[in-house]
């Protein structure tokens, strides 16, 4: 016991005035219970000689008092605990921290327990009486007199309540703890539990020791454990009767105490029950086994004799250990004497003269510098071995009384739990071979065999090195034999284990577990079992538990409070798979890193296997805030996927539109003659169309890679139509002709929607409509602001748009503001039917606002915006009343307020696209439900058949009248006149017949037909769909319209979609078929000459003439071609960004295929052609190859979407270069549409950076399918036949899928490897396959988890199997920009370990060395354990555990553990070898690691020891 003594001097002796000072505590509002014990203290016990209490009606309210003397900190902290106030803080503490339905046996913080005295309904009254009648109310009889100090202290898990009196010198120790009926009976009714009354003037709690030094009457200081005496204290400065009485005691810290007077503190430090964690651990572990009075009175008396160690002893820890097994034994009628060595021997006399002490032998000198150069090297000491080769001497011998022989068995037990505790931490090998010795020596006593012959078997060669005296009569041993119980059957904690992990064990063949093991030892195992999923798999927990470890299964987990609660909320997750919940559980039950690295191989592997394949599902991975990729971060990325090239950097060259068109006047002028400016002119007019087609694709390139400053404007790159001439380096001014200033306009616009299309879509960046209004006020252009605005509707930014500035905008009338609002604010609202939007769209469409006075004269193009914006508004919606009117739009003919009609093909098309977006997949709808009218009106699909094939207007058209019906006539018609036009209404430029004009409605038809049947497979559809099968059919129609039937044959039969040349065949009639083959020779095998040279026939002029008279070859060569591409964008779309090593296959062939018919098509000289093909492509017109050449090329690029294919790549190149710019472009017009599409596939193929790809939704097909349309515009102004601003409808058809491993500590990006599970399709097993990230994933629909890490990094796992784990991961992919943050193992290689721990010694051992010791010695040659080594090393090199690194770094260190192992714990490791081994066994990929330690473990037990 340690003491400190402080002074402290006051200038007035006023101990009595400040000790008696009140000083009332803020009242806390918890209830009536509280306020009415606080109001009631504070007024009964107030002193009256108090400052502030003058008369003696303040003593009935509440009063703080300021003390008017000035103390230091520590005196007012001793004040406040003196005060009366602070008497009821222990107890009011109690009343209001208490949870309700608090569990028995719980230990808190405070080490107390209330078990379940709050549970008892009346606890508050019980309480309450307690407080009243035992220390507030006026004494009666059996009460001490008032109470000065209320504390609660414990001792061995039982409560008291010490009330101490210091005016009656008195404390009373009331017994609180059992349960609230004996509390209540105790205090009332006088139970077996009596209050205990001690002697004292002050007392204290010491927490951490769990005594309570009590301060007696008589001034002297004694030690109580409950209500009973331990033993007395001598402090010296309170031993004196004068002095004593004016000290008073306080808690301070965790094992002090104060002794505070006026003048001086005194800090008294309580010994601690047991000093080292060995011997904590083997008296807790004695004291829950034995019986709770017998546990109480061997606490007494080990506190009674307890005296101060020395911490500097170095075996302190056995020492001690050994003191606490020798004391139980001694207590249960087993007397264990260690018989010391026998004394030194005489030294020879020294060299004459005085000697202080006799001089050492030789060989004590040796044996103390041994022991000096061990402790030096940090090496375990050597056992001293006797002259008879015995370690120790131990003598046994029992009671004779008997006292004690009762509790024997539960010792046994008690010190078996705690070797076997011991057994699987490897920290505690070297104490458990202490402990061992006893443990046998007390079942050998008892006669238990099984538990004797489990220690000779693993502790053979430590027993024999310990000699055992037995000294007991038989007579006594028979008393003995005779008075312990039935020996029950020895169990093992190793064989637990081995029962959990084995492969052949199920949940209902586990079985239960011996009820000896300790508490931490059962957590082990619920962790092991639960990751074995024999826990926690089916619906009720406590069941499963129950089964496993019985009724009392909270207990021996040890769980209650918060625990159980997070205990079950852990269990009952649907987000984890058994792994996860297990590594939970080890966080749970605070098992840190330190304590897995110290358990037996077996356990800590497991332990490392769970941590490292723990998930929550997508909850194990959250979303980080959204930080876009920097340009570093990207180049980064582009540097892992791409590592041998720089195509990014060429992809963004070639969109580049910033940079002047250098014009070389070298080659433009070709004579003396020549106008320079004209030509300059004419070659800036012609390169334009590469410039103005550049956005179409930067658009695709830069797709939401940038979040806006909200301090700055939008970044617009500078559309450049200037030039820079060659070698003068003079810029050129562009045109100026009214043309080429309608082209820039429009170029300005689409640059500008790119630049806007750069941000973030509004899932992941948030932009107020002030924003958006700030950013257009300082551009004067509306062309740029259109399109930014269209931008920003695309990526959803117009959702929250002010209506305000809406109108604002569209009451301009201006073409770019109504174009880009009409759709941006429909693709922002993107199928929500939005009642506000409809009103706006409707009032640019006739045929919904209906007749008007107002007469306002609209741009055909802002109404085809306005059309296209309701088929998004209303996408998927099968809204009937708008389908009919689309129906109606398509076939109608052009009226007079319509004129001029330059748009009308680009009207009827947007039209056929908003049909069939709205009944996307639905076929007719609910027209089948619907009451028919008087009139007969076809269904939908026969009437766009009948618009694609031809048939008279009125079949097909129904228009709602617009005149009174006319009297006599058919009565009650909603439609009149057949759908035909009065005189009056005829367009005057254009005259229709009565028959549909299949040329402008047949498109539209077709696509629409197809979209509203898309994957129905219906084949009454698909052959209306058809091509078909006669010449003079395929003649009538239009070319282009021949790739609308077939891709809308191909969407209606969906699942027949093969990427076989079979399949695209099946698409072109047999008779184009038969044709190609005869009259133009396509297919036609190429003879080769001797040299193998291929020979190309001439064309004969004789069946030239011949198959002209027979047949047009242009309807055969552009029916041929319209067909196959169309069937290549299909394959293209179904297959696209596909994965699994399957699907990879499947789009390898597919790409093969598409390519297959690209070459057909390429332009003359660029690729080796047979005769066939250039007939075909020669009578099909420039035309008709152009458009099919450009679907083909984008199918490709549709096929590899963000893989940055090269081969496509080079395709679309050569489609950007094959006409040199100084040829007539203008002429062809055709260039537009070949730069756009160029330019277009260069982008998908780096689709947002790489990052974005297809979806492979309805919605997103369709959208695809009309953002690449094969409509050939003029000039980027052209919006005749095909609205351009449709082009970036692709942007709500895409989804990020690139997967980014991202290194938390180094923040930058890392090259790992992901393992891929694809769910199971037609009944197969899943595919599992492995890429490296960064890495475009398939589709995550068809997924079934993602396992991301491994090697240096952990292995993150994230599962795909319920649509919450898929959205979670589509919020990593979109909020997070697809990173996974990963955390870089920080552990070495076994042989950086192995290197650092042989630093230590001065020469590197051997392992023959470390074989011939004594200690490790065993009978093997070297070839045999050089073999054994070798065949160790293979093994693990074998393995493929590089997936958890911090198992690799073990199981190879399992050589230089078992290289090091001692004889005395050769058996134990020869068991854990085992174990490991069929852990091991767990994983089908570490088979041959687990033969080889098998293997190993089989050579350890044949080593003879």
């Amino acid at each position: 016991m340690r003491k400190y003594v402080l002074f402290f001097i006051s200038g007035n002796n006023d101990s009595q005035i400040w000790a008696t000072t009140p000083n009332t505590p803020r009242v806390i509002a918890r209830g009536g219970l509280e306020r009415n014990i606080h109001t009631r203290t504070l007024a009964r016990m107030v002193n009256e000689d108090a400052p502030g209490t003058s008369t003696p009606a303040a003593q009935s309210r509440l009063q703080t008092t300021a003390s008017p003397f000035h103390r230091t900190h520590l005196t007012q902290m001793c004040r406040r605990g003196d005060t009366n106030a602070s008497l009821l803080r222990d107890f009011t503490r109690m009343i209001r921290d208490t949870p309700r339905n608090f569990s028995k046996n719980t230990q808190h913080g405070n080490d107390r327990d209330f078990g379940d005295l709050e549970r008892d309904p009346d606890v508050d009254l019980l309480l309450s009486k307690v407080c009243l009648e035992c220390v507030y109310v006026e004494p009666k009889e059996g009460a001490i007199p008032k109470a000065n100090k209320i504390f609660i202290s414990n001792f061995l898990s039982d409560m008291y309540i010490n009330l101490v009196s210091v005016t009656g010198e008195v404390m009373k120790i009331i017994p609180i703890w059992k349960n609230a009926e004996t509390t209540r009976k105790n205090l009332l009714e006088k139970g077996k539990h009596e209050p205990c009354v001690v002697d004292c003037v002050d007392a204290a709690f010491v927490m951490k020791s769990g005594i309570t030094v009590v301060l007696g009457s008589d001034f002297t200081t004694a030690m109580f454990g409950g209500n009973e005496r331990i033993a007395p204290i001598f402090i010296k400065e309170m031993s004196n009767q004068r002095v004593g009485r004016k000290f008073r005691l306080f808690s301070f810290a965790e094992n002090r105490i104060f002794a505070v007077n006026e003048m001086r503190c005194i800090v008294v430090e309580i010994p601690e029950t047991v000093t080292c964690k060995s011997a904590t651990e083997l008296m807790r572990t004695c004291f829950l086994h034995l019986d709770r009075d017998l546990s109480r009175k061997l606490l007494i008396k080990w506190r009674s004799v307890k005296r101060d160690v020395d911490t500097e002893r170095l075996d302190l820890d056995r020492k001690e250990m050994i003191d606490v097994a020798i004391f139980m034994l001694d207590n249960v009628g087993v007397r264990v004497t260690n018989v010391v060595a026998q004394e030194r021997a005489d030294s020879p006399e020294g060299h004459g003269g005085k000697q202080m002490r006799p001089r050492m032998s030789d060989s004590e000198v040796l044996s103390m510098m041994r022991q000096f150069f061990e402790e030096m090297t940090f090496r375990p000491k050597s056992e001293v071995i006797t002259e008879d080769g015995y370690k120790c001497h131990l003598s046994v011998e029992l009671d004779p009384n008997g006292e004690g022989f009762v509790h024997t068995q539960d010792l046994l037990h008690a010190f078996h739990s705690q070797c076997e505790d011991w057994s699987i931490n490897t920290m505690m090998h070297s104490i458990l071979l202490e402990l061992i010795p006893y443990a046998y020596l007390l079942a050998k006593v008892m006669n238990y065999r099984a538990f004797e012959e489990y220690y000779v078997q693993l502790f053979k060669h430590l027993l024999s090195q310990i000699a055992i005296e037995f000294k007991i009569p038989p007579e006594i041993h028979e008393k003995f034999v005779g008075a312990i119980h039935i020996p029950k059957p020895c169990w093992s904690l190793n064989n637990v284990i081995a029962h959990i992990i084995c492969e052949r064990t199920t949940p209902e063949t586990m079985e239960s577990i011996p009820k000896f093991i300790s508490k931490s030892s059962v957590r082990l195992l619920t962790i092991l079992a639960v990751g074995r999923k024999f826990i926690g798999m089916g619906t009720n927990i406590d069941m499963d538990c129950e089964r496993w470890l019985g009724k009392d299964w909270k207990r021996r987990i040890g769980l209650s409070g918060d625990i159980l609660k997070s205990f079950r909320r852990i269990m009952n997750g649907k987000s984890s798979n058994s792994a996860g919940r297990a590594s939970q559980l080890i966080e749970l039950f605070e098992i840190g890193s330190i304590t897995i690295d110290f358990m037996v191989l077996a356990v800590k592997v497991l332990m490392l296997k769970f941590q490292t394949d723990a998930f929550a599902g997508a909850q194990s991975i959250e979303p980080k805030k959204c930080i876009y990729a920097t340009a570093d971060e990207m180049i980064s990325i582009a540097h892992l996927r791409w590592k041998n090239d720089i195509r990014m950097h060429n992809v963004q060259l070639m969109l580049n539109s910033s940079r002047p068109i250098l014009i070389a006047t070298n080659i433009l002028r070709k004579n003396e003659d020549d106008n320079m400016k004209e030509l300059q002119d004419r070659f800036l007019t012609q390169t334009s169309y590469r410039t103005f087609s550049q956005p179409f694709g930067r658009a695709f390139l830069d797709f939401r890679t940038a979040v806006p400053s909200l301090l700055t404007s939008i970044y617009i790159p500078r559309l450049n139509v200037g030039g820079m001439i060659y070698p003068s380096r003079v810029t050129c001014d562009p045109p100026t002709t009214e043309i080429f200033k309608l082209c820039t306009e429009w170029g300005n616009f689409y640059n500008s929607l790119a630049s806007a299309l750069r941000i973030g879509s509004s899932e992941t960046v948030r932009i107020d409509n002030e924003w958006i209004v700030m950013v257009s006020k300082n551009i004067k252009s509306t062309a740029v602001i259109g399109g930014m605005t269209l931008g920003f509707g695309l990526n959803g930014h117009l959702a929250p748009f002010n209506m305000y500035h809406a109108h604002q905008m569209l009451s301009t009338f201006d073409k770019f503001h109504s174009v880009a609002l009409l759709i941006g604010l429909s693709a922002s609202n993107f199928t929500t039917c939005d009642v506000q939007i409809h009103k706006i769209l409707a009032t640019y469409l006739s045929f919904l606002m209906g007749p008007t006075p107002l007469e306002i004269k609209l741009d055909f193009t802002i109404q085809t915006a306005a059309i296209s914006g309701l088929g998004l508004l209303f996408a998927d919606s099968g809204n009937m009343t708008i389908a009919k009117k689309l129906v109606n739009e398509i076939g109608r003919a052009p009226n007079r307020d319509e004129e001029p009609v330059t748009d009308r093909n680009a009207y009827k098309l947007s039209a056929g696209f908003s049909l069939g977006l709205i009944m996307l997949g639905k076929g007719n709808g609910s027209a089948s439900t619907v009451i028919p009218f008087k009139q007969n009106i076809p269904p939908m699909s026969q009437r766009l058949i009948y618009m694609m094939n031809g048939m008279r207007r009125d079949k097909c058209v129904f228009l709602p009248q617009v005149a009174p019906p006319v009297v006599n006539d058919v009565p009650n018609l909603p439609f009149s006149n057949g759908g035909m036009m009065t005189s009056s209404q005829v367009a005057n430029h254009v005259k229709e017949s009565e028959y549909i004009n299949i040329h402008q409605s047949a498109e539209p038809a077709a696509i629409a037909l197809g979209m509203m049947f898309m994957k129905m497979n219906n084949e009454f559809i698909a052959n209306a769909l058809a091509l078909p099968g006669t010449i003079t059919e395929l003649e009538r129609l239009k070319p282009d319209s021949m790739y609308s039937r077939v891709l809308a044959q191909c969407l209606v039969m969906w699942d027949s979609i093969e990427p076989t040349h079979d399949f695209v065949k099946s698409l072109i009639p047999p008779v184009i078929r038969e044709y190609a083959t005869a009259a133009l020779h396509f297919g036609v095998p190429i003879r080769r000459d001797e040299d193998g040279e291929e020979v190309h026939e001439a064309i004969n002029d004789a069946e030239e003439k011949y198959w002209a008279e027979i047949v047009d070859k242009g309807t055969v060569s552009q029916t041929f071609l319209y067909a196959v591409s169309a069937a290549c964008m299909a394959i293209a779309l179904k297959f696209s960004s596909c994965g699994g090593p399957n699907e990879k296959n499947i789009v390898n062939t597919a790409f093969r295929i598409i390519e297959y018919y690209t070459k057909i098509v390429m332009p003359d000289g660029k690729s080796n052609k047979d005769m066939g093909s250039i007939r075909m492509c020669i009578y099909s017109g420039a035309y008709t190859r152009t458009s099919c050449l450009s679907m083909l090329i984008t199918a490709m690029a549709i096929l590899r979407v963000g893989t940055g294919d090269l081969e496509v790549m080079r395709y679309a190149r050569l489609l950007r270069l094959c006409d040199k710019p100084e040829s007539d472009w203008i002429a062809t017009g055709k260039k537009h549409f070949e730069q756009m599409v160029a330019h277009q596939a260069l982008g998908i193929l780096m689709l947002g950076e790489g990052r974005y790809a297809f979806k492979k939704d309805d919605l997103s097909i369709a959208l695809t399918i009309i953002s690449t349309f094969p409509t050939i515009p003029q000039s980027v102004s052209d919006n005749s036949h095909y609205h351009q601003p449709l082009r970036f409808l692709w942007s709500m058809a895409v989804e990020p899928r690139l997967l980014v491993p991202f290194d938390i500590a180094e923040s930058c990006v890392v090259e790992v490897d992901v393992t891929i599970v694809m769910k199971p399709k037609d009944g197969n097993e899943p595919i599992v396959y492995k890429e490296k990230a960064p890495y475009l994933l398939p589709p995550l629909e068809d997924l079934q988890s993602i396992s991301i890490g491994g090697g240096n990094y952990q292995l993150v796992h994230i599962s795909l199997q319920s649509e919450d784990q898929v959205k979670v991961m589509k919020d990593i992919m979109t909020i997070g920009q697809g990173r996974v943050m990963l955390k870089r193992y920080g552990v070495d290689s076994s042989e950086m370990k192995i290197k650092e721990a042989t630093t230590l010694y001065d020469d590197t051992p051997s392992l023959m060395s470390m074989f011939n010791n004594e200690d490790t010695a065993v009978e093997l040659d070297e070839y045999e354990i050089q073999c054994m080594m070798e065949k160790i090393d293979e093994g693990i090199n074998l393995n493929s555990s590089d997936e958890y690194p911090n198992v690799q770094i073990e199981l190879s260190c399992v050589r230089d553990v078992t290289e090091r192992t001692t004889m005395d714990l050769a058996q134990l490791q020869k068991r854990s070898l085992k174990l490991l081994s069929e852990s091991l066994d767990l994983w089908q990929d570490e088979v041959n690691v687990s033969n080889t330690i098998n293997g190993l473990a089989d050579a350890v037990q044949d080593m003879q020891i």
